[in-house]
C-alpha cells in the first residue's frame, strides 16, 4: 500500500492553501476575536479545520467533484455549530467558492496553484511545505508498513 503522499501528489500543499483561506477569512477572524475563550477557541478552529480537510479528503477517495454550495452549507452549519454564529456578510459563499476553486485546480493536476498557496502560507505560519509533505509520506508509509517513502 503506498504512503498519502503517493497517492496524492501535492496534498500538503493543498492543505495548506485551505489553512490560508481560512487564515484570511476576516469574517472567522472576527468571530474568533468576539469569543474570547482562549484555549476553547483554538479547539474550535481545529475542529472547523477538521472538518474541511475530511470534506475534501473524502472528495479525493470517491474521486468526486467540489460544490460550492456544499462547501458553504458546511461552513454555515459549522459557524453555527462551533461558534454560534451566524455571518451576515454572505462571506462563507466566497470562502467556499475559493476552496472549490483550489481543490478544482489540485484536482486537474495544477499544482503551480496549489504550490503558491502553500509558499504563501509557510511565509505566514513559518513551516515548510515540503517538510510538512515529506512528514506525512512518511506517516503513511509507516501505517502502511512498507516502510517506503
Amino acid at each position: 500500500m503506498s504512503g498519502p503522499a503517493e497517492i496524492r501528489p501535492n496534498w500538503a500543499a493543498f492543505i495548506s492553501g485551505l489553512d490560508l483561506i481560512l487564515d484570511t477569512w476576516e469574517s472567522l477572524e472576527l468571530a474568533m476575536e468576539q469569543e474570547r475563550t482562549g484555549y476553547r477557541m483554538r479547539d474550535k478552529y481545529d475542529k472547523l479545520n477538521d472538518e474541511v480537510f475530511c470534506y475534501f479528503d473524502a472528495l479525493v477517495r470517491n474521486r468526486q467533484v467540489s460544490n460550492p454550495s456544499d462547501v458553504e452549507n458546511m461552513l454555515v452549519d459549522i459557524l453555527d455549530r462551533y461558534f454560534n454564529i451566524m455571518l451576515e456578510d454572505m462571506s462563507e459563499m466566497d470562502v467556499a467558492h475559493d476552496m472549490c476553486r483550489l481543490f478544482d485546480k489540485y484536482n486537474m493536476g495544477n499544482y503551480a496553484t496549489v504550490d503558491g498557496m502553500a509558499e504563501e502560507q509557510d511565509l505566514r505560519s513559518g513551516g515548510s511545505a515540503a517538510q510538512q509533505s515529506q512528514t506525512i509520506a512518511q506517516q503513511g508509509a509507516d501505517k502502511s508498513g512498507d516502510g517506503s517513502k
